[in-house]
C-alpha cells in the first residue's frame, strides 16, 4: 500500500510545473533540515545546506553568468 501511494504521489509531482516542483524541493529540504537538527546529525546538516547552496547557485546562475 505504501509503494501505491508513494507512486500516486510521484505521479502528482511529475505534472507539476516547475515553479511548483521548485517549491516542493525547498519544502523537502526544510524538513530534511528540521529532522536532521532533531537527530543532531551535523554531517546531515552540512550536506542539506550544501544542497540548499547548489539549488540556489541553479536557480540564479544566469543571473551571475
Amino acid at each position: 500500500m505504501t509503494g501505491s501511494t508513494f507512486e500516486q504521489a510521484l505521479a502528482i509531482v511529475q505534472s507539476l510545473p516547475l515553479e511548483d516542483k521548485q517549491r516542493l524541493r525547498q519544502w523537502l529540504i526544510e524538513e530534511e533540515l528540521k529532522l536532521a537538527g532533531q537527530n543532531g546529525s551535523d554531517a546531515a546538516q552540512s550536506a542539506l545546506h550544501r544542497e540548499r547552496e547548489m539549488q540556489w547557485l541553479n536557480e540564479h546562475e544566469a543571473e551571475y553568468a
